[in-house]
């Protein structure tokens, strides 16, 4: 297929009102994980007699995604007109591309070697640089999905290090499976199995739990970027269930000067999941069945040419090293992308086995192992509790953190993820020194849910209730101080009194008033508004409430 030519992101210039003329962010993230830009500047294309245009369109082998992006602050009328116009591009896709063919035949040009319009894979994608569009009317957005601006800069974030690797997980976030891809569209077969050689351990050889198997294997680095699933923590997938940290970008580059100059390949062996429903043959080429793995089977194990099939509990660096870039060590690592094999360690999971009990049992896997190696850092400590423990208090004060910011009075204020530097605030202390206190079994407000003695929070259905009330109640606190203190309910850096402090200092104070020794109304709550926050810095919350009780009960 003929390649379009890629151009300089900053210095191509949009004429549409709703894109910055400098510099575009999607654009990045597209061009970055190696797809072509098709410029579509004031081509105006009709479909079932409503006329359009498309802001982007990228394109990678027969994968076609038409971006409409807009840095306006109000997209309430921008975002509905955009659904009706790529609903309709979606019931008429041939008809808009042969429209679109007779004002620019870069598309067919690019396409005619290999594909017809028919073969097109298209996803329509919307991106607000200001204004973040509401869930509920993403989730109406029909065939127009929505990429967030944090979604963005993660996948900013990840083309920079991993470089064309980084199109694997953006096609994963299109919802595109490799076998409507390239040759596999073409064939109509779907995708491809490959089986290699492996041993494979039964759970009483390894004391996992019934039913787990464990295979020992060679596999080349390509195959592994391909299909690698990691879930990183401030990655666009399951944010509450995932564990993994981002790849570090200085890490990863010494070990490309490594492999570039040595050539040589990491020899201890990466720890990897494979899907439940993988086969397994005898060395027979017979389909095995579980039961009969037994001491160490020489077999066969089956890998799927498809995304996010396997998925990395330890050794992202050593698999992601291997990228496919553009810096002065790709000439040689890629001869070795594909000729080189790691050592892998598989799990396969019983068959059966949710979603759910997968990550949770990778949580623990992935702090055992990086217990004894790196530190874990508090928040991710956290974080991995909330999945394998979300029973214990520390979890729930988590979650209940977490849900202050991702929807409560703190929305939108601050941003949790390093990978957006905005207005930053440290959560890790928050959930085990300030909410944990208040959320305890047996303090006021366990009391206060559980008047009647009856609910258990091992019991999925009280916790998710009892975190729901703690939640409302702190957040309805929180509130009531912004609508006193106003303008200044903005981020310190911004001008106003929140921080860390002063966060946890809010929420202390509505630990302290559950005891019923002081009055808090908005009329009380009015000497805030002359308080000095200044002074209180770090761990001294505690010391900011309880001065502010004192005026309270003065």
């Amino acid at each position: 297929m003929t390649k379009l030519p890629v151009k300089k992101v900053r210095q191509r210039k949009s004429s549409s009102k709703n894109v910055s003329n400098n510099y575009s962010l999607i654009k990045d993230v597209f061009i970055g994980a190696g797809f072509s830009y098709i410029s579509s500047d004031n081509k105006h294309i009709t479909v079932s007699e409503q006329t359009g245009e498309i802001d982007h369109i990228f394109m990678w082998k027969n994968v076609i995604v038409l971006c409409e992006e807009t840095t306006g602050r109000d997209i309430s009328h921008h975002f509905p007109k955009k659904v009706m116009y790529h609903n309709l591009i979606s019931n008429n896709k041939i008809d808009f591309f042969k429209q679109y063919e007779i004002q620019d035949n870069s598309i067919m040009q690019a396409i005619a070697d290999h594909y017809e319009y028919e073969d097109l894979e298209v996803r329509h994608l919307y991106y607000s640089e200001e204004k973040e569009v509401p869930r509920g009317t993403a989730r109406n957005g029909a065939a127009l999905e929505v990429m967030t601006k944090k979604d963005a800069k993660y996948f900013e974030s990840l083309t920079k290090i991993i470089g064309l690797s980084a199109k694997y997980e953006l096609l994963k976030f299109l919802k595109i499976s490799l076998a409507n891809v390239g040759d596999a569209r073409l064939s109509g077969k779907g995708v491809a199995s490959h089986f290699l050689p492996a041993f494979a351990l039964s759970a009483k050889r390894t004391n996992y739990p019934d039913n787990f198997i464990l295979v020992s294997l060679y596999i080349d680095p390509q195959t592994l970027l391909s299909r690698a699933c990691v879930l990183r923590r401030d990655g666009w997938e399951d944010p509450e269930l995932s564990y993994q940290r981002f790849i570090d970008k200085k890490k990863l580059e010494e070990m490309r000067k490594y492999l570039a100059g040595d050539g040589k390949v990491f020899i201890n062996n990466l720890i990897v999941t494979f899907p439940c429903n993988v086969i397994l043959k005898d060395s027979n080429g017979n389909i095995l069945k579980r039961e009969n793995v037994e001491g160490n089977n020489k077999v066969e194990v089956e890998l799927k040419d498809e995304i996010a099939t396997i998925g990395i509990i330890d050794g992202q660096h050593r698999i992601f090293a291997y990228y496919e870039g553009e810096d002065d060590y790709e000439k040689q690592i890629k001869r070795l992308r594909t000729r080189q094999s790691l050592l892998v360690t598989g799990i396969i999971f019983p068959e059966g086995y949710t979603e759910l009990e997968r990550i949770k049992f990778e949580a623990g896997l992935f702090l055992s192992i990086n217990s004894n190696q790196k530190q874990v850092d508090t928040s991710l400590q956290q974080d991995l509790g909330v999945i394998i423990h979300p029973e214990q208090p520390l979890s729930i004060a988590r979650v209940i953190v977490q849900k202050l910011f991702k929807s409560g009075s703190l929305h939108n204020i601050f941003q949790t993820s390093p990978l957006i530097s905005d207005h930053q605030v440290a959560t890790g202390s928050l959930a085990p020194y300030v909410v944990e206190p208040i959320i305890k079994v047996g303090g006021d407000l366990y009391n206060l849910w559980n008047d009647s003695s009856d609910k258990d929070l091992n019991n999925e259905d009280h916790r998710n209730e009892y975190i729901e009330y703690c939640y409302e109640g702190i957040n309805n606190f929180l509130n009531m101080v912004r609508e006193v203190v106003t303008s200044k309910w903005k981020p310190e850096k911004a001008g106003g009194i929140l921080n860390a402090t002063t966060i946890g200092g809010f929420i202390h104070l509505y630990g302290l008033s559950l005891k019923g020794d002081i009055t808090i109304n908005k009329e009380t709550l009015s000497v805030l508004v002359s308080f000095n926050f200044k002074k209180y810095r770090s761990s001294r919350w505690a010391a900011m409430s309880n001065d502010i009780a004192v005026k309270l009960s003065a």
